[in-house]
C-alpha cells in the first residue's frame, strides 16, 4: 500500500507540473480577495465544456486510446484488463462489452437524500478525469471496493484483482480492489 501511495503522489505531482495554465490565464485574479476573487474565478471557469455520461465515449478515443494502432484501428486502453485481442475493444467499430468505470465509486458520492450535493452527483457521472473505459466483468468485480493489496483473490484477470485485503488495509472493508502495479 505504501508503494501505491508513493506512486499516486508521484503521478499527481508530475501531472501538476505538466498542467500549467496558459500565460496570463489567472492574471485577472491579481490583487483580488474574498467575494471579488470568488466572482473572478467563476468568470474564468464558467465557459467550460459540460459533458454528459453518454457523451464520454466521444472523448475516450483521445483520452484513453492505446498508443499503437492495431490493424489500422484505435484500440481502447483498458487499465482494468488486458483484453487486447477482443475486436470489440476498438473505437472504430464499437465498444461492446465496455463500461464507464468510476475510479472513485459513484455510490460514494451519495444518493438522493444524502449529503452529496447535486453538483457532486452530476460530476460523479460526467467528470472525465476519473472515468475510464473498462472491461465489463472487471468493472463489475471491482464494484465499489476501496483500493488495497489483495491477499486472497476472488477475482483475478491478470491485471486487476478483487478479494480479501491484507491485514490493516481496506479502511474497514474486508474486500478491496487492487489495480495492476503500473497504475
Amino acid at each position: 500500500m505504501k508503494r501505491l501511495s508513493t506512486l499516486a503522489i508521484g503521478l499527481l505531482t508530475f501531472a501538476a507540473m505538466l498542467a500549467d495554465a496558459p500565460v496570463g490565464y489567472y492574471s485577472s485574479l491579481d490583487g483580488k480577495s474574498g467575494e471579488q476573487l470568488k466572482t473572478q474565478l467563476h468568470d474564468i471557469i464558467f465557459t467550460h465544456t459540460q459533458l454528459t455520461y453518454n457523451s464520454l465515449w466521444n472523448y475516450f478515443p483521445q483520452t484513453d486510446a492505446y498508443p499503437d494502432m492495431v490493424d489500422g484501428k484505435t484500440l481502447v486502453w483498458d487499465m482494468y484488463s488486458d483484453n487486447w485481442n477482443n475486436r470489440n475493444y476498438y473505437y472504430h467499430g464499437g465498444t461492446k462489452g465496455l463500461n464507464r468505470e468510476h475510479s472513485v465509486p459513484k455510490s460514494w458520492w451519495g444518493n438522493s437524500g444524502s449529503s452529496a450535493s447535486d453538483i457532486e452527483k452530476f460530476l460523479a457521472g460526467t467528470d472525465l478525469m476519473h472515468l475510464f473505459p473498462s472491461d465489463g466483468p472487471a468493472n463489475s468485480a471491482k464494484s465499489n471496493y476501496p483500493l488495497g493489496v489483495v491477499e486472497l483473490p476472488t477475482f483475478d484477470n491478470g491485471t486487476s484483482k478483487v478479494g480479501y485485503a491484507v491485514t490493516g488495509q481496506g479502511g474497514g472493508s474486508s474486500r478491496v480492489f487492487e489495480p495492476a502495479d503500473e497504475y
